[in-house]
């Protein structure tokens, strides 16, 4: 029973009933949107997986068997991330840059041992060591028509002519030509890249060329 003979008291009683009706709507209020926060990110989340398969699934007849096996291994375990949790984002990105990556693109080589010989002689004085290796390679590549995991290692100062010779024997050859500068680099994650677990985990230098 309240006494209207103490509008203090009366007063007093408004002002609490008047927190705990605004503490209650602002609660509510703040679940309302708690649970927009959580279906839009539900639902955009949604999207972004059903986008991936999509864009997967029109490059699925290029990609290797490797990466085939790669992506669905690790769109299984997006489906079951929460969109909330750190590694979501990290993993958003990695299956994107799988499917970055140019799947079925290869350059139209033309190797002609004789074009080769007389092209290196014509751009580059002296190194007959040197491009007699490089004519050797192109001649038992060609002649096995394989070229995998074969790699030309030139070694010398600055200035030598390693960077040009690559740069004609790509163009000699047709194919595509990428310098990735190696000076001052102090990380080898930097070049191969870094383990998906970290933060902020970025592919390396290769993969971004490969991408570019």
């Amino acid at each position: 029973t309240i006494s209207l003979d103490k509008p203090e008291f009366l007063e007093a009683c408004l002002a609490e009933a008047l927190m705990t009706i605004r503490h209650i709507s602002l609660v509510a209020e703040k679940e309302s949107i708690i649970k927009n926060a959580i279906t839009k990110q539900s639902t955009n989340s949604e999207d972004a997986t059903e986008e991936l398969k999509k864009k997967f699934s029109e490059l699925k007849d290029k990609m290797s068997k490797d990466a085939i096996i790669t992506f669905e291994s690790e769109i299984k375990k997006l489906v079951y991330t929460n969109p909330m949790a750190p590694d979501y984002a990290n993993q958003i990105e990695y299956l994107e840059t799988i499917l970055s990556i140019p799947w079925g693109s290869y350059s139209q080589e033309t190797v002609s041992i004789g074009s080769i010989k007389i092209a290196l002689d014509i751009q580059h004085y002296g190194l007959t060591q040197v491009k007699e290796a490089v004519i050797e390679h192109m001649a038992l590549q060609n002649w096995t028509k394989q070229s995998y995991g074969e790699i030309i290692c030139l070694i010398g100062p600055p200035g030598g002519g390693k960077s040009t010779i690559a740069s004609s024997l790509a163009k000699i050859t047709g194919r595509s030509y990428v310098k990735i500068a190696l000076g001052g680099m102090s990380d080898e994650s930097e070049f191969r890249g870094h383990r998906k677990t970290y933060v902020s985990a970025t592919p390396g230098r290769i993969v971004n060329e490969l991408i570019k």
